[in-house]
């Protein structure tokens, strides 16, 4: 772990990592504005089918169940909010979003849990 990093900025890297050996491909990290922030903008599949991923990562020292907790309905309206923004910014045509969330539980070892497509 770097030194002053948080365990939570460390799960979200770790997020990242994960979403990677996924097969996504990491567009933005913390890509903030003065009203709103994403943890992590991904991007999947090739050009037609291609799909932006909007993740919000959720990280719990003890479970993975408490991590989903935290994703509350104005969470979600949040997300939806950022996400319209960055669509507005880095349009792309030929792609379909959605909002994700990767829950992040544990110290050294991080387990993950990732649920696509929350809001659909």
């Amino acid at each position: 772990m770097k030194i002053n990093e948080t365990a939570g900025r460390k799960a979200e890297r770790s997020a990242a990592t994960y979403l990677e050996a996924q097969g996504h491909e990491i567009l933005h990290k913390n890509w903030r504005t003065k009203w709103c922030e994403i943890d992590i903008i991904s991007r999947t599949g090739k050009r037609k089918q291609q799909v932006i991923h909007f993740t919000e990562v959720k990280y719990r020292k003890s479970s993975l169940s408490d991590s989903m907790l935290a994703v509350t309905s104005a969470k979600v309206s949040q997300l939806e909010f950022a996400a319209q923004l960055w669509i507005q910014e880095h349009a792309t045509t030929s792609a379909s979003y959605q909002i994700d969330v990767v829950a992040v539980s544990g110290e050294e070892l991080f387990s993950f849990r990732y649920i696509e497509n929350i809001t659909g």
